[in-house]
């Protein structure tokens, strides 16, 4: 049971977090996200969420489109009828996948001080559905507000340690490339409560936090929402 809570956790926030190969698809007139998403083997909804689309109604001509994993662009498949179509049942999925949340203010604060050296959106081509901050390997990481830990480990090597604290109103907050983890799943934590030490990224090569904000499984951009 706890190795499938932790499986549903990882595939919840990662399955679309994780940054790698790809391509950019430049869209054609007559082709829809769904099409597209199956001529190059992913599913809607891996794609939808690598390119931050809510709605597949809206992807237009000329848009591009980041296709991860895909080693090369290729032609979308036509339909049956030779004409692309967003299937309705496809729609219905989707406006339940994008259901609303109770409006629940939460109040953010910065998890350390530091310089904030990337930020939220898509960096050199690939998506970053956070911040880093540079600080001192060691340095404390706090919570950003009360909360429970859902997860605390290191099972991902592109995240190293991580933490992931539930707030209310369906948020929550991600802690990774910690030097090591200073709670245990299932915890209640307080704003400001020391959560995980500052360790070095496996990316940059150079101590930082990665920080992410969610609210359900979209990614927000944090410091629109940490306190000034």
């Amino acid at each position: 049971m706890k190795k499938n809570i932790i499986f549903f956790i990882l595939v919840l926030f990662f399955s679309a977090c994780a940054s790698g190969s790809g391509v950019y698809h430049k869209v054609k007139r007559g082709e829809n996200l769904y099409r597209i998403s199956k001529s190059y083997g992913i599913s809607p909804k891996q794609l939808a969420r690598a390119n931050r689309i809510k709605n597949p109604a809206k992807v237009k001509a000329g848009q591009k489109l980041w296709i991860p994993g895909a080693s090369k662009v290729v032609a979308v498949k036509k339909g049956p009828s030779g004409k692309n179509k967003v299937r309705s049942a496809n729609t219905k999925k989707w406006k339940k996948k994008n259901r609303t949340y109770p409006d629940v203010k939460v109040a953010f604060s910065w998890p350390l001080s530091g310089k904030v050296v990337t930020t939220f959106g898509t960096v050199d081509g690939e998506i970053h559905d956070g911040i880093d901050i540079a600080a001192r390997l060691g340095t404390p990481v706090k919570a950003a507000a009360d909360g429970k830990v859902i997860y605390s480990g290191g099972e991902i090597k592109s995240y190293g340690n991580m933490v992931i604290v539930k707030h209310a109103g369906a948020y929550s907050t991600i802690y990774a490339q910690n030097k090591s983890n200073a709670v245990k799943k299932g915890q209640v934590v307080k704003a400001g409560e020391l959560i995980a030490y500052v360790g070095n990224s496996r990316r940059s090569n150079r101590p930082l936090l990665h920080f992410e904000i969610r609210k359900g499984k979209d990614a927000l951009d944090p410091q629109k929402y940490l306190s000034k």
